[in-house]
């Protein structure tokens, strides 16, 4: 869901939508509360841009981190992958342990 529409179900006050992720949630609910206080005269205009504009800012930054945190599971879930069939670690040729080390160092550095 795009952000604007997000914002414009917020200033109506609406139900929160389904399937947002995290920050998209903290987006809605700050919104539709920063709405309901300018709607019943305890901000002003001006206060009300100022706190959309820190609203905003959380926003991106939450965002961020979201993506950071996915981009942390897909990497350790692909370690996984190659260290679960190697269970026996200790059995592997210098050459096996070589070639799976660099396939987990490519996969951290985000080359596979």
């Amino acid at each position: 869901m795009l952000l604007e529409e997000i914002e414009k179900l917020a200033s109506k006050g609406s139900e929160m939508p389904t399937g947002l992720s995290h920050a998209e949630t903290a987006f809605f609910q700050e919104m539709r509360a920063l709405y309901f206080i300018y709607k019943n005269k305890g901000i002003t205009q001006a206060e009300a841009k100022k706190e959309k504009m820190a609203i905003l800012k959380r926003y991106k930054e939450l965002s961020m981190w979201e993506a950071l945190f996915k981009n942390e599971i897909k990497i350790h879930n692909e370690i996984a992958k190659l260290i679960a069939p190697s269970a026996k670690l200790n059995t592997l040729s210098g050459e096996d342990a070589k070639t799976l080390l660099l396939k987990i160092v490519s996969t951290i550095e985000g080359f596979e």
